[in-house]
């Protein structure tokens, strides 16, 4: 069991049960960190690119 942040329109797979938890207290934050001044891998900054265009 997890409690996974996902969202409403999100497909999951078919063995996968969702339960969706609706409390006024909870609240998602989402958060990226990089090293100053240190060159990203491809990866990285594809995963980055990602990241900016789906938050």
């Amino acid at each position: 069991m997890a409690i996974v942040p996902a969202p409403a329109v999100e497909l999951f797979p078919a063995n996968l049960v969702r339960k969706e938890i609706k409390d006024e207290r909870l609240f998602l934050e989402m958060t990226l960190s990089i090293v100053k001044g240190r060159e990203l891998s491809q990866v990285a900054q594809t995963f980055i690119n990602y990241y900016m265009q789906n938050k």
